[in-house]
């Protein structure tokens, strides 16, 4: 039997979210595997607790939230902006390196983004998310539907300012909490005196508890943020998975400080690499950038 080329798909699937793709194993079976990764607990005393869902923001987790924005360019400079390109280099674990471009948009205060493959012939495709649909463009023109990430997960990974810009405005549902949902199976852990950890929940339809929970862990010293934890989608069997995104290094362009070293650690542990350059700020980018063809 003639196993399909999945790199491809794979590959773009990391591009858009490098940590929804799950490890692919080789037997005939071709299956993805899951495994659960359990966040672990913070020491933050009193707020060891967990955030309260009583649909208010703590002022102090906003506060912190301000902060970084600040430290990453202000909001003035960002809101001069409204979108971005970029070229990332995606080092996959046990896969040679890809190169896929990015397009992001998040002018009229959502998020749409899409991921090209730069390679050429069998091994090009896309992943398109427009405000109705999230999709695989194949190489041979199929459009394979794929689970609706939230928004504002998917800029956090790429763009963390204007995410958190669009996470305080009211219309998009989100409020901030000091400290971090416990999960009891989560063995204790000793906190980095330097880290301020802030949940964010954000209202979301498609997903099953009616929100989504995004953890942030922020540097006291410097305002910016070290990891966010974002709810992905399971690309095949359709569950939601936390994952991890660690900002190595950030970089200045045009006043505002974005990343540009990506660390994601997948639900099976292994780790995945992302290099951003050529990072080009626009005030939007084209509505036909992110329709899918018909």
């Amino acid at each position: 039997m003639r196993i399909p080329n999945l790199l491809p798909a794979i590959f773009m699937i990391c591009a858009a979210f490098p940590f929804s793709a799950q490890s692919l194993t080789f037997p005939a079976t071709k299956d993805f595997l899951f495994v659960a990764a359990l966040p672990g607990q913070d020491s933050l005393g009193p707020t060891d607790a967990g955030p309260t869902t009583s649909g208010q923001s703590d002022p102090q987790a906003v506060a912190v939230v301000q902060t970084a924005i600040k430290a990453m360019g202000g909001i003035a400079a960002w809101n001069q902006v409204g979108g971005a390109t970029a070229q990332v280099i995606i080092t996959h674990t046990n896969l040679p390196p890809h190169t896929v471009n990015w397009a992001d948009d998040w002018s009229k205060s959502r998020v749409r983004f899409r991921r090209d493959s730069a390679e050429t012939g069998m091994s090009q495709s896309s992943i398109i998310r427009s405000d109705e649909s999230q999709a695989h463009l194949t190489s041979n023109g199929k459009l394979e539907n794929l689970p609706h990430d939230n928004g504002i997960a998917a800029l956090a990974m790429s763009y963390p300012a204007p995410a958190l810009i669009l996470s305080l405005s009211s219309k998009n549902g989100c409020t901030f909490h000091l400290g971090k949902r416990l999960d009891p199976r989560a063995a204790e852990a000793e906190g980095d005196p330097d880290d301020i950890t802030i949940t964010e929940i954000c209202s979301d339809p498609n997903y099953p508890s009616g929100s989504a929970s995004l953890i942030w862990v922020f540097s006291q010293k410097s305002g910016a943020p070290k990891t966010v934890e974002l709810p992905v989608w399971g690309i095949l069997h359709h569950i939601i998975r936390t994952q991890t995104v660690r900002f190595l290094s950030f970089q200045a362009v045009d006043s505002k400080l974005t990343p540009s070293e990506l660390q994601i650690q997948r639900t099976t542990g292994q780790m995945d690499m992302l290099t951003i350059s050529q990072t080009s700020f626009v005030q939007s980018i084209p509505d036909q950038t992110f329709q899918s063809p018909k």
